[in-house]
């Protein structure tokens, strides 16, 4: 979800504009072409408010979910932690 939010950011913010630029770079003066409007920004930017509603309640219960986890001794705490001791056998 927030791959797909930073993809049309980047349409509506970076290359919806670029493109726009080149076309008004390209066309004839006569012709009327409106300057270019971020489509996420119409309706008070609502789009922005929920999505960041969205990866944010998703990032929270993704942190409860690795702390669960954590806890449980499932996943290390810390980089480089080793969870239980790996005995060798010994070859006789």
């Amino acid at each position: 979800m927030a791959w797909q939010y930073f993809v049309v950011c980047l349409y509506d913010f970076l290359f919806g504009p670029l493109i726009n630029q080149y076309i008004h770079l390209r066309v004839p003066v006569s012709t009327d072409i409106p300057q270019w409007v971020p489509l996420t920004l119409q309706g008070g930017g609502m789009y922005h408010i929920a999505m960041g509603a969205m990866v944010g309640i998703y990032a929270w219960t993704r942190t409860l979910e690795k702390l669960k986890l954590m806890d449980n001794g499932i996943i290390p705490k810390a980089p480089g932690e080793v969870i239980g001791e790996i005995e060798e056998e010994e070859v006789k």
